[in-house]
């Protein structure tokens, strides 16, 4: 049919075994036809599963239909049967189905006497606009998923960084070009990669320092490892896990699917949770809603959003503002008036003004830092003058909503102050002076963290009415 797979793509045929009903079968052949006019073969082959979704529905429910028989009745059994999927699913099942039916109808491809046969209000209802919060991954996941990237393949440990990084799709990490790589004259690092939905070139995002290096031991690696006409960032796996627990490598792009299949195990294997229950990645576009969503939240002008994500209008990447229009933008609204420096001093957060070139301005975004209780505003690109002592560093921007992680950080810090004295003295009687300066000086390191805590505790808990400093 004169599909263009990614290389990601482990599939290279479109499967209508499952459709046993011939006019169904035609129908949605044209459907695929008519579709991948203009949409990436992803796209269409993900709807061809719906439309097969209903199909096996006919076999077992209605082996003997036609095409002028399919009504309203047929539909709202098939609601019932949908039952036994999850209500995102079903709801993209519907969509499908109505929109193929009244393409169908429209050029004639089924003898359809009613195409107005799926309601709106069919839809199972989802929350937040249309999305839930599930699409973003926590940040109590996330550092999990980082402590653990041992337990991956280490190029899929790698992919993993840069979609992390960067919010693009897994076809376009595994597809990713050898030179993906462009330095500014600044000499900060650019990700230029392909779009295979859109089949064209990315707009170039901005990566951090770390990443550039990393993707730079990639681009050693394959080039040492394969032939000069491959053209690849990353490789597939040759082969079983040799004695030395190695692998053998395959000059072929990964497949998408064994990377999700890997990630799923990672987290079942190592038992990553959230708020003390296991936790499941179901789809690895995730990531991207994660990455979106925090440059959103962080205050990046949309059409800088859209720029990154490489979305065509606007309203596509609404939808991922829309996550946060009700929970997390008040809650930034009214956080942004208690973001204080070192001093406890509030911080008053001005607007960007899009009046310097597009691509500085969303550097700046990109390269800014999370950091433990709070973010960094010192770019990465640059070195950091305080390593681990944040509470005390001019570039540190806690908000008021780590303030239980602060109190708790300073409640922690009580204890290893009497554990350090009491060592000290331990010490001391022991004739140990050298092991004794040693704790008592790491507990007037925590005493002064407490100070700093203090500071930063005072401000934060001050009402947004009362003055600033």
């Amino acid at each position: 049919m004169g599909i263009d797979f990614p290389p990601s793509a482990n599939w290279f045929t479109a499967n209508f075994e499952a459709i046993k009903h011939p006019w169904l079968k035609k129908a949605a052949k044209e459907y695929l036809r008519f579709d991948l006019s203009t949409k990436a073969a992803n796209t269409c082959l993900s709807k061809l599963d719906k439309i097969k979704k209903f199909a096996v529905f006919l076999n077992e429910q209605y082996p003997e239909i036609s095409s002028q028989n399919v009504n309203r009745k047929v539909v709202v059994d098939f609601l019932v049967y949908l039952k036994n999927y999850s209500r995102e699913l079903a709801r993209e099942t519907l969509i499908v189905l109505d929109d193929f039916i009244g393409l169908a109808d429209r050029f004639n491809w089924l003898d359809i006497t009613n195409p107005n046969l799926v309601f709106k209000e069919d839809l199972p209802r989802l929350q937040k606009s249309g999305k839930t919060f599930e699409q973003i991954i926590p940040e109590e996941v996330l550092e999990q998923l980082v402590n653990n990237l041992d337990g991956l393949w280490w190029q899929h440990a790698r992919m993993i960084i840069i979609m992390m990084a960067a919010p693009i799709r897994v076809s376009e990490v595994c597809g990713m070009r050898l030179d993906c790589l462009r330095q500014d004259s600044e000499g900060d690092w650019w990700l230029h990669f392909w779009d295979y939905k859109l089949d064209k070139e990315h707009n170039p995002i901005p990566l951090q320092k770390e990443v550039a290096n990393m993707i730079q031991l990639q681009q050693k690696f394959i080039k040492d490892t394969f032939s000069s006409d491959y053209e690849y960032l990353f490789c597939s796996r040759s082969g079983g896990r040799r004695k030395d627990g190695t692998f053998g490598y395959e000059p072929r792009a990964p497949y998408a699917d064994t990377f999700r299949q890997a990630l799923r195990k990672l987290v079942q294997d190592r038992q990553i949770t959230y708020n003390g229950e296991p936790y499941t990645i179901s789809k690895t576009h995730r990531f991207r809603h994660t990455g979106a969503s925090e440059l959103i939240n962080r205050g990046m002008p949309l059409v800088m959003v859209q720029d990154i994500l490489g979305h065509e209008s606007p309203e596509m990447t609404l939808v991922y503002a829309k996550l946060y229009d009700k929970t997390l933008k008040d809650a930034w609204k009214q956080s942004s008036s208690n973001i204080v420096d070192i001093t406890g001093a509030v911080v008053n957060i001005e607007r960007t003004k899009l009046d310097s070139p597009k691509h500085k301005e969303m550097k700046k975004k990109m390269l800014e830092q999370q950091v433990h209780n709070g973010h960094c505003t010192l770019p990465a690109i640059q070195s950091c003058p305080k390593f681990h002592a944040c509470y005390s560093c001019a570039y540190f921007r806690p908000s008021v909503e780590r303030l239980t992680n602060l109190k708790n950080d300073k409640a922690q810090l009580y204890k290893e102050i009497k554990q350090f004295e009491a060592e000290a003295l331990k010490c001391q009687e022991a004739g140990q002076v050298r092991m004794a300066e040693g704790y008592r000086t790491r507990a007037t390191q925590a005493k002064d963290k407490i100070e700093a805590l203090d500071k930063l505790l005072n401000s934060l808990e001050v009402p947004n009415d009362a003055p600033t400093a």
